[in-house]
């Protein structure tokens, strides 16, 4: 695949409104079922965890709105990874909210976060946002994003092959793109 930059996107206030009140359900959801986050910033340590963390291109929008500096365009570490913790709880991506320590919920989390993503696919819709669905540290430090995590972008119609392994997608469900 060829690396391709990834165009700023940016949202209107209403499409932030509503990006922020899908995480507000996520975040009420993973409550209620009992799952919390141990603060230990293990899971936001990507290289130590073997974990690619990805995010639309709505996510990004959203979390580029509040943090216009530029960050350093080399590292593999969330920008946002402060003293092993996150200093970036608001507006966090849906992987971060959907990511826990405790293997007990790991595939009621999953289940959680797929649907979640597809609200997020569909609110890209809504407001006319470009949908990619990328590596998130590398997005925040621009470049090339595939070729600096080492994997491929995301369109709206590819899925993810966790979730084929998982169930969560029948292939009479997908397109034939």
């Amino acid at each position: 695949m060829e690396p391709r930059a990834a165009p700023t996107a940016t949202l209107s206030p209403e499409a932030a409104q509503a990006l922020a009140d899908v995480y507000a359900r996520v975040d009420r959801e993973i409550r209620s079922m009992g799952a919390t986050c141990w603060l230990r910033g293990r899971c936001c340590d990507f290289e130590t965890a073997e974990h690619v963390l990805f995010a639309s291109s709505a996510e990004i929008a959203f979390v580029r709105a509040a943090h216009a500096e530029r960050f350093a365009p080399h590292g593999v570490l969330c920008p946002f990874w402060k003293d092993g913790l996150c200093a970036e709880r608001e507006r966090r991506p849906l992987g971060c909210r959907t990511y826990f320590c405790d293997p007990a919920y790991s595939d009621r989390v999953a289940s959680i976060h797929e649907r979640y993503h597809r609200e997020i696919c569909a609110l890209a819709d809504r407001f006319g946002i470009e949908y990619r669905y990328e590596p998130f540290v590398a997005a925040l430090r621009g470049g090339s994003n595939a070729d600096a995590a080492g994997v491929e972008l995301w369109r709206r119609d590819d899925v993810r092959p966790d979730a084929r392994e998982r169930g969560d997608v029948d292939d009479a469900d997908q397109n034939d793109a």
